[in-house]
């Protein structure tokens, strides 16, 4: 990212050396899995340990100082997932 260091001491800050970057869009986890599930080709079950700690309840990622730049995403979460696992398939000669 070509950012002068005007631009971000003015939106960031100077003591941080990175800027968020997301959708601003609440995922959950189980949703994130369906996808990945239907993507891969899962025909299996995805079963949740409730034993197991929920860990926290949500987690969203501001992106008010990246967007204040003028930065949106371009790729939408299913389309860079499924680029990325077609990406692998290719490399390790799978399918």
């Amino acid at each position: 990212m070509n950012l002068s260091k005007e631009n971000f001491y003015k939106y960031g800050d100077p003591m941080c050396s990175h800027i968020n970057v997301g959708s601003g869009h609440e995922l959950s986890i189980l949703r994130l899995a369906n996808i990945i599930k239907k993507i891969v080709g899962y025909k299996g079950k995805i079963i949740f340990d409730k034993k197991k700690p929920d860990g926290v309840e949500k987690k969203l990622l501001s992106s008010k100082i990246i967007n204040k730049l003028g930065w949106r995403p371009k790729i939408k979460l299913v389309n860079g997932l499924t680029n990325v696992y077609n990406l692998y398939k290719k490399q390790h000669d799978l399918f």
